[in-house]
């Protein structure tokens, strides 16, 4: 299949932080004999790279038709959410946001295989957080992948929908076939709770490529939220907060700030997409309409986020979560505070989820301009939540998933639209476009059954 990525290609994206590889003449033929060479394996920007094919469906912002126009044509038909966004090309197989993601899949297998062949101890605390690492890396991809080519995941129907394929081995004979979507999330809990055993207690707060206890707690109460298992999530939140606690203070921030990488304190795992420079920042790209007004006067991430464009005065962005023109797709402690505040909701603790709330709009409004919200003022705890969730996510690679799961409830699902040269479209709630089609020729050779649109 087209996810076995020839071992040479791959090792030449390793070559700025691998100085082992660096060594070996021909990449293909390396052979890693110590511990510190699949450490070197693992450690790498390789890791901290996503798809991100799901950001060009979501409701954050939108594109004027001069712009759509000079678009990949992939591009163009992900963003009106088309039934075949490869346009016809049955021979579409080589698309970065299948193939990346499998190819680092593919090396944390290569590690994982190899260490058990390593002798010493396993148990050492140097091999226990490589082996770490490489589990959690895993569980990060195939959730990632999940949560674009495989089926949204319903509690009633999760053991009969189909999920994508999950690999284990490096082996490229090895036969694949996509596990239901309950099996797909199993797995990555299992790989992730592994991992979170493995892993030193000490948050790393300087190379946060690297995963910690924090980053592993952040993702398991991501997974769980979207399993809309709210007991789970609140526990992993709350075991996330015991590592690490920071919020970045908006008022803090100089006037021309730009997130980035490493000084966003809140960021315990940093990932960006990958694949879509130029789609989103720029001039041309705006934030949508039914967005940009929910923020107040007072609140700071009106400024921190957006600019107006000089031209036509409407609203574009300043600076994706990420610090470059690629959204971020890692984790970060707002989203764990607005994970347990919305956990909390749903679970009766309404006085608990305002608190969470507060804690973070407290770092967000300028201040003297923000009143905590109360039961009374809040009105609806859950819709409070969720507003300031669609308000603090922007472009994070979450959304897509937050539509998925929060169209299973009729009283919060949304349809999205789009206008384009006086063309309407629109995407209603839990459409089976929601999962997008795994590439043609990938499906073809490996037998694999198509998402039907």
């Amino acid at each position: 299949m087209n996810i076995r990525i020839n071992v040479l290609i791959l090792c030449g994206c390793l070559v700025s932080c691998n100085s082992y590889l660096d060594a070996v003449p021909d990449r293909s033929l390396a052979i890693l004999t110590t511990l510190e060479q699949y450490e070197q394996l693992i450690n790498g920007d390789l890791y901290a790279q996503a798809p991100a094919l799901q950001e060009l469906g979501i409701d954050d912002y939108y594109v004027p038709f001069s712009v759509w126009q000079s678009k990949d044509i992939r591009l163009q038909n992900a963003y009106i959410w088309k039934a075949d966004i490869y346009d016809g090309n049955s021979g579409s197989g080589v698309t970065q946001d299948w193939n990346a993601p499998y190819g680092k899949i593919y090396y944390c297998n290569v590690v994982l295989e190899g260490l058990e062949s390593l002798s010493g101890s396993h148990e050492s605390a140097a091999f226990r957080e490589v082996k770490g690492h490489a589990l959690f890396f895993r569980a990060y991809q195939h959730y990632l992948l999940q949560e674009v080519y495989g089926q949204p995941y319903r509690p009633a129907t999760a053991n009969m929908d189909l999920g994508i394929p999950l690999k284990y081995t490096s082996l490229p004979t090895e036969r694949i076939f996509r596990s239901t979507v309950a099996k797909t999330f199993a797995s990555i809990i299992l790989d992730s709770e592994k991992a979170l055993e493995m892993l030193p207690e000490d948050y790393q707060a300087v190379n946060k490529v690297r995963a910690s206890k924090a980053a592993v707690c952040a993702f398991l109460s991501r997974v769980y939220l979207t399993m809309q298992n709210y007991q789970q999530s609140l526990a992993y939140a709350d075991q996330c907060l015991s590592y690490y606690v920071q919020l970045l203070d908006y008022n803090q921030l100089y006037p021309d700030y730009r997130f980035g990488y490493p000084d966003n304190q809140e960021v315990v795992f940093s990932v960006n997409a990958s694949g879509t420079s130029g789609v989103f920042l720029n001039t041309g790209i705006f934030v949508d309409s039914l967005l940009y007004p929910l923020y107040a006067d007072h609140d700071l991430r009106k400024q921190v986020f957006f600019l107006q464009d000089a031209t036509t005065g409407l609203p574009h962005f300043k600076s994706m979560y990420s610090g470059d023109s690629n959204p971020f797709a890692g984790l970060a402690l707002d989203e764990v505070y607005l994970n347990r505040a919305e956990c909390r909701a749903r679970l009766g603790d309404e006085d608990g989820a305002l608190a969470d709330l507060n804690e973070l709009l407290i770092h967000r409004y300028e201040t003297g301009y923000y009143f905590p919200l109360t039961r009374e003022s809040a009105g609806n705890t859950l819709q409070a939540v969720l507003k300031e969730r669609r308000k603090e996510m922007v472009v994070r690679c979450t959304r897509w998933t937050d539509l998925r799961r929060l169209n299973q409830d009729p009283a919060l699902a949304t349809t999205l639209r789009r206008s384009l040269n006086g063309t309407d479209y629109e995407l209603l709630p839990n459409s089976p476009r929601y999962t997008y089609p795994i590439p043609p020729k990938e499906a073809a050779i490996s037998q694999l059954p198509q998402n039907q649109r």
